[in-house]
């Protein structure tokens, strides 16, 4: 099947503002964070926070500097809650939406890519042997019995098609089965036949057959219902070939010789598959 990494993929040249302006919020908040973690908790001044009594002047207590100690460390963190509070809501939505931006951008890339994507170009895309072909098991020759031909056919009746090929296994031409039952019912000798005329006719050969057809205009359309192409030609050229000789069926050559086929209802499988 088609590689699925062909489509092209969403790559920023340069980061956009919304993530420095994420980075800065971060910087910003480790900062006051630091300082604030930093700063030394001041001392209460004795020589200004006196109690004063009856008695007179009285200096601050232990219990006092330890209240007072409390109320520091407690409003310190106040601070520091509503610093990350705020901050992290900002980040937060800031990344959020960075982020979010860049996975809309990646999917609407990907999405466009494949609407552009036309058939034509998936089919340029994909190799025969990425369909994959079947293999083509049986041929024959011109010296082959017609009645040899005529029970594989009736063996096997998905063989459509008989390939004809020469003493050195390359591809001489493909010929629809119904030449051949055209042929036996249009040679097929009467009852009152000589045995002569009798054994010519059991005797025929795919080599008569093809006499016939050049001799018979009528038949000529149930020869040569093929194209040839490479293993390694793209899925589109196979398929423009097929159109400009109006057939439905591609045997698959090696060095001239058929090895595999397939035809037009696998090329509309393919797309089905890849739409």
């Amino acid at each position: 099947m088609p590689e699925r990494n062909s489509q092209p993929s969403y790559i920023p040249k340069r980061y956009p503002w919304e993530f420095w302006l994420v980075v800065g919020m971060l910087v910003a908040l480790l900062g006051l964070l630091w300082v604030l973690l930093n700063q030394d908790i001041p001392k209460p001044d004795e020589s200004l926070v006196k109690l004063m009594t009856d008695d007179g002047k009285k200096s601050i207590t232990m219990k006092e500097i330890s209240d007072y100690n409390d109320r520091m460390l407690a409003h310190r963190k106040d601070v520091l809650s509503i610093i990350i509070t705020a901050f992290g809501a900002w980040v937060g939505a800031g990344a959020a939406y960075f982020f979010g931006r860049e996975n809309l951008q990646v999917a609407a890339n990907s999405l466009l890519a494949m609407r552009d994507l036309s058939p034509t170009d998936r089919l340029r895309r994909t190799t025969i042997k990425q369909i994959p072909p079947t293999p083509l098991y049986w041929t024959v020759k011109r010296s082959t019995k017609l009645s040899e031909v005529k029970n594989e056919l009736v063996q096997k009746p998905e063989r459509w098609f008989i390939p004809v090929v020469k003493d050195d296994g390359t591809l001489e031409t493909v010929l629809n089965e119904e030449a051949v039952w055209r042929y036996l019912d249009e040679k097929r000798p009467p009852e009152d036949a000589s045995a002569e005329v009798k054994k010519a006719f059991a005797d025929a050969t795919v080599g008569d057959l093809l006499k016939h057809i050049d001799a018979t205009e009528a038949l000529k359309r149930f020869e040569k219902i093929h194209a040839v192409v490479a293993m390694e030609t793209n899925v589109a050229a196979a398929t423009e070939l097929m159109d400009s000789r109006h057939v439905f069926l591609a045997i698959v050559a090696s060095e001239g010789k058929p090895t595999h086929f397939f035809t037009t209802s696998e090329v509309r499988k393919l797309l089905l598959q890849e739409s």
